[in-house]
């Protein structure tokens, strides 16, 4: 599992600069619908929190609920980052650098 695209193994060695410029290439011509899937996943965290946020207020349950909330809600989208950066931008990067 990666955490950050700069650990990707065809990339380890390779200076940040050119790490990035292989990334924004890759994305570009390899994941189609990654920006329209980033803006879906970021607005259903902000309507998820939202109701959340309501639903705790119409049965009165106590304030430190709101912050376990915003915890599991901030727990969720970093995995979706994580599923984003070990799925369709490791194939995209490996599909372009196998291309090159």
């Amino acid at each position: 599992m990666y955490f950050r695209t700069s650990q990707f193994p065809a990339l380890k060695r390779r200076p940040r600069a050119e790490q990035r410029a292989i990334i924004v290439a890759a994305l570009q011509k390899h994941a189609r619908g990654i920006s329209w899937r980033f803006w879906i996943a970021l607005a259903l965290i902000v309507v998820l929190a939202l109701g959340l946020g309501y639903l705790s207020l119409l049965l009165r349950l106590p304030p430190w609920t709101t912050l376990a909330e915003a915890a599991a809600i901030g727990v969720l989208f970093y995995g979706y980052l994580i599923w984003e950066i070990n799925g369709p931008v490791h194939r995209a990067v490996q599909a372009y650098l196998a291309k090159k």
